[in-house]
């Protein structure tokens, strides 16, 4: 007997409507990161390209404090980069105290000089009503300004709210493609929730065969849930033909990173010889 998730569809493990609390606090990756401070930077007046390298030697030197003097300093001539930066340092408390309050002001002026990261930042701070008002429609929209910047996550962010009516009307088809950008940009939770998507047909066409490469992603990208859904599709023989081997090695990934319900479908295909030798006692 293979383990079928209670509030789950088909056994499939279905958690894309809780992105909000799962899936919405990483960083952008480093790749996306350096792309957007290089276009920014590419369009910076005068001093702000140098007064970045600055600050981001001071910073790898761990002179914090002077890092984020530096990087004031080129938000005060409208670098969004030395903005963004600051801002960050500011929020978590590098090179000085911990100021929330500021740091939302400066991820604010971040956005308004076009490091889109200041968006996405930002509008998780109204998101949560962290140091200053809560406005889910003003967090909705500053993650479209940034997924149009861009920024992989403001897009998987844009497409949690979008997906569960968040700021606005409830849209599956736009949340699927704003998982799809994501999903490009390597944010791999958003190729977790794509994967759901378009395994049920929620705001566009079912396909499994797409399904099982999304969920690869996501498995490949460590989430543990993404390998059991996979699993359970070659154990299905859905999106393509029957796989008891690839089905046992996926339980076996999600059981390592516990996530149990891998770990009960697992010792059913021990007890059964599913995918490999039988062992009942396993």
């Amino acid at each position: 007997m293979i383990f079928q998730l209670g509030g789950a569809r088909g056994g499939v493990i279905v958690l894309a409507l809780l992105g909000v609390l799962l899936f919405s606090a990483g960083g952008c990756n480093a790749e996306s990161d350096t792309l957007v401070e290089k276009n920014i930077l590419e369009l910076s007046p005068f001093k702000g390209p140098a007064l970045i390298k600055e600050g981001k030697e001071a910073f790898q030197n761990k002179d914090y404090k002077r890092a984020r003097i530096i990087f004031n300093d080129a938000c005060n001539i409208g670098n969004g980069v030395g903005c963004y930066r600051v801002g960050a340092m500011v929020y978590h408390g590098h090179g000085g105290k911990i100021d929330k309050k500021r740091a939302r002001r400066f991820f604010g002026k971040a956005c308004k000089h076009r490091d889109f990261r200041g968006c996405n930042d930002l509008g998780k701070m109204f998101r949560e009503g962290e140091e200053g008002p809560q406005d889910q429609t003003q967090a909705r929209g500053l993650f479209a300004k940034s997924c149009k910047g861009g920024v992989a996550e403001g897009c998987f962010n844009g497409g949690v709210m979008v997906q569960n009516g968040q700021g606005g009307k409830k849209d599956e088809a736009q949340a699927r493609d704003l998982y799809e950008k994501a999903c490009k940009g390597s944010y791999i939770k958003a190729c977790f929730n794509l994967g759901i998507m378009v395994e049920y047909g929620d705001g566009g066409n079912k396909n499994s065969v797409q399904a099982r490469d999304f969920y690869q992603k996501g498995c490949e990208g460590g989430i543990s849930m993404s390998c059991y859904n996979l699993g359970k599709l070659f154990h299905d023989g859905r999106g393509g033909s029957k796989d008891y081997k690839k089905a046992r090695k996926l339980y076996d990934e999600a059981c390592a990173s516990e996530f149990f319900p891998g770990c009960f479908n697992l010792a059913s295909m021990f007890s059964a010889g599913q995918g490999g030798r039988q062992d009942k006692k396993r």
